[in-house]
């Protein structure tokens, strides 16, 4: 990005970590971020929830799982970063000249 905004390696990274910090420190005051042409970030609460695990039957010696059988592993309420990309990337993304 330096050559591009004719700036030097230390000054485009500078610009970087404040931008980055700017983000964080809005995303835990709750802030949705909206970039335009990219998406955007937002912070969203996920529920308490469990889930049902099915256990290798041969665990690898280092694994400390049990073999064979399912479990419930419960997963706690916490918050997560969700980004969700802008309509003009998504199209972008998936123009023919894009796809493999």
């Amino acid at each position: 990005m330096a050559p591009v905004l004719e700036l030097s390696l230390e000054e485009t990274n500078r610009i970087y970590r404040i931008m980055v910090q700017v983000m964080k420190d809005a995303l835990l005051k709750g802030e949705e971020i909206r970039i335009q042409g990219l998406g955007s970030f937002k912070i969203k609460h996920r529920k308490a929830h469990r889930i049902r695990v099915r256990y290798c039957r041969l665990p690898a010696p280092h694994n400390k799982v049990p073999s064979g059988g399912t479990g419930i592993h419960i997963i706690p309420a916490h918050n997560t970063v969700v980004f969700e990309p802008a309509l003009e990337l998504k199209r972008m993304v998936n123009t023919p000249e894009t796809q493999s």
